[in-house]
């Protein structure tokens, strides 16, 4: 069991979202793409860099995932395999700078978790972990699990582990039941077509970002950072109980809480800065680079420069608002999917690049 620990005190001056900064009450700036991709309905969205994977929403005729480099204009296509094509299709999606992978699902009453991973340059998708448990029609969530994969750089990584249910045969256990037990939680980071385990036990669960190099793991009462060795580098402590989403780049751990975003240094753990929010802010941490954050509002998105808290209103098109999957930023800059009704190739992957974002302040 974790203990709480002490706060940690936030140096630097306080920054107010949404009240005396300069760009407050301004008029959302229209993200309008330098590039666009048309592909099949699109269910997911990955990016990294100036990438962006997409999972086809269609199983039938069995679909692919996608690849698309902004920069080049070019696309890979990686088959779904098993439970992509004849189950329920893909639930987890991650892209790095030299792979992809995703999760496949389906099953009769047990649920089958199948990873895939895929080299960028040409090579075929190969299958790298297989799971089974009863959270499917047979309703009992026990046995083996995998997910919660992230992405960024040089880093591809995902979560296994187990849920027993401690009620005596014949009794099952329900979701979310008390009597569940999480154990042999495992950090796995996939490199080079292969997956390895590179630290395990209750501190490794549950991956909630990557970058530089790093990932973050948010626990009930912190968050800790690993290396992509398995080494841990820091810990900074949530004695808040406020703490809601997680970002992560090179140089900025990024904790969002109900009031706040507050910055660390990912290496030590330091706190660096604190950017407040208005009492009355509604707000959803989207991604984080090292220059920016990106959050999503109930009928917008605002952009975030961390150096000084200044925060800049976004506006997607109105046929992207209508069919939106999923909006990421990377350091390249801004990718988001959308799906257009009755169109023969409905799917749209839009970029914008960082030099037309920073334009917005």
């Amino acid at each position: 069991m974790r203990l709480r620990n002490a706060a940690v005190s936030l140096v630097g001056a306080a920054v107010l979202i949404g009240a005396g900064t300069a760009t407050s009450g301004s008029k959302s700036v229209t993200l309008r793409p330098t590039s666009t991709l048309r592909t099949a309905k699109i269910a997911l969205l990955a990016a990294d860099g100036a990438r962006a994977a997409v999972a086809p929403a269609k199983r039938r005729p069995c679909a692919s995932i996608v690849v698309w480099d902004a920069s080049k204009n070019r696309t890979s296509g990686f088959h779904l395999r098993t439970n992509g094509c004849a189950g329920d299709g893909v639930r987890a999606l991650a892209l790095s700078d030299d792979q992809v992978a995703w999760i496949e699902h389906g099953g009769g009453n047990d649920l089958e978790l199948t990873l895939f991973a895929a080299r960028l340059r040409g090579a075929r998708a190969i299958q790298l972990d297989f799971r089974v448990n009863g959270d499917r029609a047979g309703g009992d969530p026990s046995g083996a699990w995998i997910g919660n994969i992230v992405g960024s750089g040089s880093v591809l990584a995902y979560n296994a582990w187990r849920l027993v249910c401690d009620r005596a045969d014949p009794f099952s256990c329900g979701r979310h039941d008390p009597q569940l037990r999480l154990i042999d939680q495992r950090l796995v980071r996939i490199v080079s077509g292969h997956a390895a385990t590179i630290a395990s036990g209750p501190d490794t669960y549950s991956l909630a970002a990557a970058g530089g190099g790093l990932v973050a793991v948010e626990h009930a009462d912190s968050v800790a950072i690993f290396t992509a060795g398995g080494a841990r580098a820091a810990v900074v402590p949530d004695s808040t109980g406020t703490l809601r989403n997680v970002g992560l780049s090179a140089s900025r751990l990024v904790l969002e809480r109900a009031s706040s975003l507050d910055l660390y240094d990912p290496r030590t753990g330091a706190a660096v800065k604190s950017i407040a929010f208005a009492s009355d802010s509604v707000h959803e941490l989207v991604s984080v680079t090292q220059r920016f954050a990106l959050l999503r509002t109930p009928r917008t998105f605002v952009l975030v420069r961390l150096a000084d808290g200044a925060r800049a209103p976004l506006a997607l098109p109105q046929v992207a608002q209508r069919g939106l999957v999923g909006v990421r930023l990377t350091a390249a800059g801004l990718f988001y999917a959308y799906n257009v009704r009755n169109a023969s190739v409905p799917g749209r992957v839009a970029f914008v690049p960082t030099g037309s974002l920073a334009t917005a302040f």
